[in-house]
């Protein structure tokens, strides 16, 4: 499980702010979180299923760029 992805998820899931943010410039605000490229990657593709096995963690209120 990755960390710095989970915690990304969580804190997204909790703070309206950080999804506008995220909507608004994904790549800034990924950086900021330390997110490696896989999961960069993994997260612009949209894939719940995905994200939920590696955090597990729910992405339902989660807004994807």
């Amino acid at each position: 499980m990755s960390e710095k992805l989970k915690k990304f998820v969580d804190e997204s899931n909790q703070s309206e702010t950080l999804r506008n943010r995220f909507a608004d410039d994904p790549d800034q605000v990924m950086a900021e979180y330390g997110l490696s490229d896989e999961e960069k990657h993994l997260l612009k593709s949209e894939n719940r299923e995905e994200v939920k096995k590696r955090t597990g963690t729910s992405v339902a209120d989660f807004v994807w760029p």
